[in-house]
């Protein structure tokens, strides 16, 4: 288990900065007016959490949500859903604020069940 999410997370390292250096190529004023948030459900000061942070002001949303369409289009795919389920893995397409929420209230569920079994973190 490990193994996979060090693997997502190199792999969302490499999206990430892929998308970081073609960002760097665009004029400035391309750039959105406004902040986005980008949801990394990682623990925090994690590589993923860095390169996030690093190069999270230079996303906007046009490419969040090009990069989020295509990301829907590909799980979309009859080849992806088979090899993911033999992965024991369900794919789950959202927009980034379906993520968020959905994150949102996993952490609350989670959250809930420690308090109801005293699990404390120690």
């Amino acid at each position: 288990m490990r193994r996979r999410s060090l693997l997502l997370g190199l792999g969302a390292i490499g999206t990430v900065t892929a998308f970081g250096t073609a960002l760097s190529a665009l004029p400035p004023d391309t750039y959105p007016s406004r902040p986005i948030k980008i949801i990394a459900p990682v623990q925090p000061g994690g590589g993923v959490d860095l390169v996030a942070r690093t190069i999270g002001d230079r996303l906007g949303p046009a490419i969040v949500k090009r990069l989020n369409d295509e990301i829907n289009r590909l799980l979309e795919s009859p080849d992806l859903r088979e090899r993911l389920s033999s992965e024991a893995l369900e794919p789950m397409p959202m927009s980034p604020d379906e993520f968020g929420r959905y994150i949102g209230d996993d952490i609350a569920r989670c959250t809930r069940l420690a308090k109801e079994r005293h699990i404390e973190i120690e």
